[in-house]
This record gives structure tokens, sequence and C-alpha cells, in this order.
């Protein structure tokens, strides 16, 4: 009976072996970390959004103005390995065009069809006067078909969009900055219901008060109705100490259900950015302010909360250790359920002070998997940006945002796209861990241990939530080659393997409970 089972225990973990070859080189990990100086031109500009392709991504850049005076919009059309294959950039010889926040770029049913926000700012003897302004594009990138929108007669109040949605009838939810065109009154936030082609159906307002509301993310809730997350900004109180993360729920035709504030009620705060979770709640993002230095110089930590449509909490969580300017950019819920949010903060731990980008996987409960920190640029005093993240279709992520150089670094202000792998790591030899990591031990009935540190060093730890039966761990290389092989008795809860000894790369770590499939992992070893 042992000889089957064992016989039986190799079948399997050849199949799953074998699955897992088979997935990566069905859909291979990429690696890049890249910097587009669009056109080759020396001018400085930006990225809030990117979307995946069948061949690669399309990332919307911001720039300085190229072609005309004024800036404008464009496309890098990349491939999976970040390379150009193609831009595109509109320009207006009468005004400049801005596009929204992270937020303001989807992708529509299939790879033919893209939208697009933007505003239209022009300058004017009273002031500024901004529209919002729609794109409907195809496959390369060149437009279907363009409206724009502004305030009624006699036009007093300009509208910049910010962030939007599709909707399932194929129309849009928009929202954005509704402000005096002398750019002198108290901000509001505006909402904006399209059809599919553009035609407004209805238009809301939200703000009251000597308190500015700055919208920053929509998001449709499983009610039918709408989450906005925005800024609170009072006018003439004592200090900056009181700007809050604002939430907005309504109705599916924009009327107002609630509102709430949240973070610490006595420190500085951003913004709050919102998304769909599979489980029909709320998925929110913002940061959790330790300290009240004011808007220039503050110290808080990452914040995620789960929030049910009647205005009820399901989890808050706060990650990580205070840091200095840190600003959380945008969260996504990926088709697991999984949360992935991305962000920055002022790093000053060296000789220098430098933006540090990161990005951080937590499950639908908010229970953390992992956390990881990135720089394009190497000097001391460089900016390293990352405002939007996507999970890929190889199961890794990918983000954008900007880099801007300061001595040693050279150059200008550039978009920055990075591609990484499932852990967030670089490549399989370069995965950044650091002491400031928070890692959450996620024991399942399912798989009753967790593999630490990974990517490992010098050693690796197997810990079991319990282990009534023993059990068998097994090392491989990708080629299925046997590194080592070791066995646990029952009732002991961890045990320590020696990796120091091989080289950087990826290995498959096999453990078997008696009479159960073995489960394989992925480990890194750098």
């Amino acid at each position: 009976m042992s000889v089957n089972i064992e016989i039986k225990s190799i079948r399997i973990l050849i199949v799953l072996l074998g699955l897992i070859l088979f997935s990566d080189i069905s859909h291979s990990q990429t690696y890049f970390s890249k910097r587009y100086d669009v056109f080759n031109s020396g001018k400085a500009s930006f990225s809030n959004d990117l979307v995946e392709t069948d061949i690669g991504y399309i990332v919307s850049f911001n720039s300085q103005a190229i072609i005309t005076q004024y800036g404008g919009i464009g496309f890098l059309i990349v491939d999976s390995l970040g390379d150009i294959l193609n831009t595109v950039l509109y320009e207006d010889s009468s005004c400049t065009i801005q596009t929204g926040y992270p937020g303001s770029f989807i992708k529509l049913d299939n790879d033919s069809l893209y939208a697009s926000i933007a505003t239209k700012m022009k300058w004017i003897p009273e002031g500024r006067y901004d529209r919002g302004w729609l794109l409907s594009m195809d496959t390369n990138m060149d437009t279907i078909w363009t409206k724009t929108y502004s305030d009624e007669p006699p036009h007093d109040t300009s509208i910049m969009f910010r962030s939007f949605r599709r909707l399932n009838d194929g129309g849009y939810i928009v929202i954005g900055l509704l402000n005096p065109i002398s750019g002198n009154g108290i901000f509001r936030i505006g909402m904006f219901r399209l059809d599919s082609i553009g035609n407004l159906l209805w238009e809301r307002r939200f703000g009251s008060g000597n308190v500015d509301f700055q919208p920053f993310d929509v998001s449709t809730t499983s009610d039918g109705g709408f989450i906005i997350g925005a800024a609170y900004q009072p006018r003439g109180g004592p200090s900056a100490q009181d700007n809050d993360q604002l939430l907005i729920k309504t109705d599916s035709l924009g009327f107002t259900e609630w509102q709430l504030l949240f973070g610490n009620p006595v420190c500085y705060e951003q913004y709050a950015v919102v998304d769909a979770a599979m489980d029909g709640n709320i998925q929110v993002r913002a940061e959790y302010s330790d300290t009240c230095w004011g808007w220039s110089e503050w110290k808080a930590r990452i914040y995620f909360l789960k929030i049910r449509n009647d205005k009820s909490i399901v989890w808050e969580k706060e990650y990580g250790f205070s840091k200095t300017l840190l600003v959380t950019s945008k969260v996504k819920t990926i088709s697991n359920g999984d949360i992935v949010g991305t962000g920055w903060y002022r790093n000053s731990s060296f000789n220098g002070s430098r933006m540090v980008s990161w990005i951080i996987l937590t499950d639908s409960s908010g229970n953390e998997k992992w956390y990881r920190e990135y720089i394009l640029l190497q000097g001391n005093h460089s900016d390293n940006y990352l405002n939007n993240v996507l999970h890929t279709c190889d199961n890794g992520y990918a983000a954008c945002g900007w880099a801007l150089p300061l001595s040693p670094d050279t150059g200008t202000q550039d978009s920055w796209v990075l591609k990484v792998d499932s852990l967030g790591c670089e490549s399989p030899g370069n995965c950044w861990v650091g002491q400031e990591e928070i890692w959450v031990k996620d024991f399942t009935p399912q798989k009753p241990f967790v593999v630490y540190p990974n990517p490992a060093t010098d050693k690796l730890t197997i810990e079991f939530h319990t282990n009534t039966k023993g059990a068998d761990i097994k090392l491989y290389s990708l080629c299925m080659q046997l590194l080592s092989s070791t066995q646990i008795d029952p009732n002991i809860e961890s045990i320590e393997l020696d990796v120091g000894h091989l080289e950087r790369g990826v290995y498959l770590l096999s453990v078997e409970v008696p009479r159960n499939a073995p489960i394989v992992d992925k480990i890194i070893k750098r």
C-alpha cells in the first residue's frame, strides 16, 4: 500500500509541476523598467494610466508643447517588453490639453475600442476657461469621435474632467472639478452621466459651505449607484490639518445618499480613491496620518478600507511604518478578489532625499501578501513616481508614472513604465525586501503552511499552522531536478532549509502531507 501511495504521489507531483511549467511557458513572465522621452523632444512628460493589449500596453501621457505652444496629451503603444511601436500626440493650437487623474484612460469591451477623458484649458481675459473632453478611439489611438463639455451660458464656470468609468449600458459616469473662471471661488464636484456616444443625460453638483470639495476618483457600486473619492478642504481654518478624505455615495441618478469623512480626524490627509470589490462592497485606499506637520511635510501609513453600500465598515487596516509625504495614488480589485495599490513617499534615510514608489498586494480581507519599493533613477535627489497599476495576463503587474532627474541623473522629466512578476519582483534575481515590509501569515485549510522569506537569501522557513501528520518537503529546480528532500515529523510546526548555496533564480518547493496531494510553491533565491 505504501508503494502505491508513493507512486501516486509522484504522479500527482509530476502533473502539478508540469502544469506549473506549462503555465510558465505559455504565459512567461516579462520584466522591464523604461523611461520615455517622447519623440526624443527633451520635453517633460508624465503618465497616469496604462492598459494591456494583445501585443503589449498603451500608455497615456501628458507632455509639454512639442508642435504648438500649448501642452498636449498622447499615447505610447509599446510591446510586451516596453519597446515603442507607435506614438500618437494630440495638441491644439488654441489651448492646453491635459488628461485627468489615474482612471482617465480605459479599454472598452475589446482591444479595438478605447476611451479617454481630458481637459481643454484656454486662457481668456476673465481667467482660464476649462472644458471637459471625451475621446473615443480605435486600436491605433485614432479618434472615432470626440465631444467637449462646458457649462451653460454665460460660461462662468470651468470644468476639469478627473476620472470616469464605463457602465453596463455602454455609457459613462464622469467626475470633474468645478471652479469659477476667475479662479477665486470655492471648488465643487461635478458628476456627469453620459450615454454611449457621449451625450449628456444628467449632471449633479456636490459641495457646500466654505470648503473646497476636490474630486479624484469614481466607481460604480453593486446597488446600481456610484461612489466618489474626494478631498474635503475647509478654507479659513486654523491650519491645513483640517483636510480630510471624503466619500460621497449616490443612487443611480446621482443623488446623495451619504457622505463619510475618515482617517485621522486631527491631521492632514490627501484624498480617497475607490473601486468596486468582488464581494459587492466598496474598496477604498487612502493614507492614515500619524503626524500633523501640515500639507508640505507629514507622515502617514498606507490605509485600506472596505465599506458596505450602507456606509458601515467591513474592515480597515493600516500597513507598514509612517513615511514622509506618503501618497497612495490608485487602488484596484483584481479578478480573484485581491487588492493592488501603488503610490510613493519621500525617502530621506540616506545621503539625499528622493521620492520612492511602491506597490502593495493584499487579499480580499486586507491581509498583506507583499510590498515592494521601486526606483528608476538612482541619484540621491531624483524622484520616482508610480501613479497607476494593473494586473496583467501573465499574472504579473504593470505600473506607470514618471521620473524626475536631478544631478547626477540627466535629462528631463519623463514617463516611466514598470513591469514586474506576480511577486512584484523586477527580475528573478532582483526583488526588493526591506525591513519595513509587513507580512501577514495567511493559513488556509487548503494550504495550512506558509513559506518565508520569499525571495530568500540564506534560509527558507516552512511554518505550519498545525502539523498532526508530518510532511515531506522537496526542493526542485525549474527543470524538475530534485535538489533536496526533507521529512518533518508530526507536531513539528516549522523547519528551516539552507538555500544560501543555490544560484539566484526561481525554484519549486513541494510540501506533501500524508494522503494529500502535494502543494507546490514558487521560490525565488536572490
